[in-house]
């Protein structure tokens, strides 16, 4: 008991860490694109935090890689397209005929919407690299 309790106390220190550097960084504009990159990094290891058993399950056991790696890298990349990016794919989209906005793109024009994005697919990511258990 006293145990858990430690390691639960470890963890959300390390949680909030990561959460208060994630509210610093935003409020840094010098390199709009350093912060970003960091931003999404963090938000990628809170979500890795928030399996931490699995990640001592890999230590333990090892690797194994099963099929949530393909959604896990699809979102990352989907999630890292530049904002830039995603206003360039609206505009053409609007140029040649609907004025409906793509709808993977469109949610990801909010800053809170990636961060989203990139703590879960931390999280997928963990569990893509370890052994799937059925009930």
């Amino acid at each position: 008991m006293k145990k858990q309790v430690i390691i639960y106390t470890i963890l959300s220190i390390i949680g909030i860490f990561i959460l208060n550097l994630m509210v610093n960084m935003q409020g840094n504009t010098r390199d709009i694109t350093e912060t970003n990159v960091l931003l999404s990094v963090l938000c990628v290891m809170f979500g890795i935090l928030i399996e931490w058993r699995k990640i001592l399950t890999i230590f333990k056991s090892g690797v194994n890689v099963n099929w949530l790696i393909v959604p896990s890298v699809i979102l990352l990349m989907i999630a890292i397209l530049p904002y830039g990016f995603s206003i360039v794919v609206i505009v053409i989209h609007n140029i040649f005929g609907t004025s409906l906005n793509p709808p993977i793109v469109t949610p990801l024009l909010t800053e809170s919407v990636r961060n989203i994005t990139f703590v879960f697919a931390g999280i997928i990511l963990v569990r893509s690299l370890t052994k799937e258990k059925h009930a």
